[in-house]
């Protein structure tokens, strides 16, 4: 039994058959070629992620591959399940539409997941880039006393210097003003260590402030600046918006996936109808129709009229009756004949077949 481009069996004759439909034109070809590219380029995007954001989950080897297996699968029916179930019944196509809706969700989800990581590993690379600056900068040394015991030393000299100054000299001043000299010395060199103390100190304050600053830029660089710009902009925190940021992006990739895969998949007309040759002759049947191969003029010019050389009737008729239970076309004659590709006497006769 040889089948026609519409799906319709055509009877076997005692002669070759040879039906050869009209060539599609040059910017059907294209468009159709740019809805395939775009169709697999989105998938193989979609597949890759899948895989890196399934690498990352579980922590055993198998794990990991049960994982990536998982999502890779989600993949492939979320993109060709509307495909493939856009002729089934209205039941099945609700099934089917739960499972899809539940396929969306988890490929969604995966691919959210790639995105977290990926912004969380970029972030920890331009916070090292920020912690090896701050590496650099000269270490300040930690020597010496502090600016609050050196004041308390100094209290005790000027004591001392005090009461040495007044004690009055009857006899020998020359120790009085020796031990005057040496305190005023002392307290020249507790002026200059405070004065150290004090450099040292502020030199501190600074590296600790550049510090700080260092560690407000790491906490700034690990966050994506887009994601910083909305959280200040809407209020959010920065997990819901980069949550947010990661679902949207992927139900976006993975609606271009669907819709290119269903018009790609569905909108295929290919440049040959059929080509059944044979130099042998074609095993006989009982139907003695052999009437001439004519070829019908198409309603639009891209499409092709095919021959009706004993098409059997019944399968046509039931192959009509599922397509419009079905809701693929309306039961007009219009319809009939872009659905089958045959001529207008044929689709005016199977549409009162239809009737009756």
């Amino acid at each position: 039994m040889l089948y026609a481009a519409n799906d319709c069996p055509v009877a076997e004759t005692g002669m070759a058959i040879n039906l050869v439909g009209t060539k599609v034109s040059p910017i059907r070809r294209t468009r159709f070629s740019g809805i395939i590219a775009l169709a697999i380029g989105a998938t193989t995007i979609a597949t890759c992620m899948s895989v890196l954001s399934g690498s990352q989950r579980g922590g055993l080897l198998p794990e990991r591959m049960v994982w990536v297996a998982l999502n890779m699968m989600m993949v492939f029916c979320a993109h060709l399940l509307p495909v493939f179930c856009r002729t089934v019944t209205s039941v099945a196509r609700l099934a089917a539409t739960g499972i899809w809706m539940g396929c969306m969700v988890v490929v969604c989800y995966g691919h959210a997941t790639f995105f977290l990581f990926s912004q969380q590993h970029a972030g920890e690379r331009r916070a090292e880039a920020v912690t090896v600056m701050a590496v650099t900068s000269p270490p300040v040394t930690k020597s010496g006393r502090s600016p609050a015991e050196i004041a308390t030393e100094i209290a005790d000299y000027r004591a001392k210097l005090a009461a040495n100054d007044a004690r009055r000299c009857r006899t020998d001043c020359t120790a009085l003003r020796v031990t005057h000299i040496s305190l005023i010395a002392k307290l020249d060199a507790l002026g200059v260590e405070v004065k150290e103390a004090k450099r040292r100190e502020a030199a501190e304050d600074r590296q600790l402030a550049r510090a700080d600053r260092m560690e407000t830029l790491r906490d700034l660089a690990r966050d994506d600046p887009v994601t910083t710009r909305l959280t200040n902009w809407t209020g959010a925190t920065t997990e819901q918006v980069s949550l947010l940021l990661g679902f949207f992006v992927a139900t976006v990739l993975e609606g271009v996936a669907c819709l290119c895969w269903y018009v790609a998949l569905s909108d295929r007309v290919p440049e040959t109808i059929a080509t059944a040759g044979t130099t042998d002759e074609v095993a006989r049947t009982t139907t003695t129709d052999r009437r001439p191969v004519v070829s019908g003029s198409a309603t639009s010019g891209e499409e092709t009229v095919l021959p009706d050389i004993g098409i059997e009737p019944d399968a046509c008729l039931e192959r009509l009756s599922r397509d419009i239970a079905a809701g693929l076309l309306r039961p007009t004659v219009a319809d009939i004949r872009r659905h089958l590709h045959c001529s207008q006497a044929r689709a005016v006769a199977l549409r009162r077949q239809l009737e009756t």
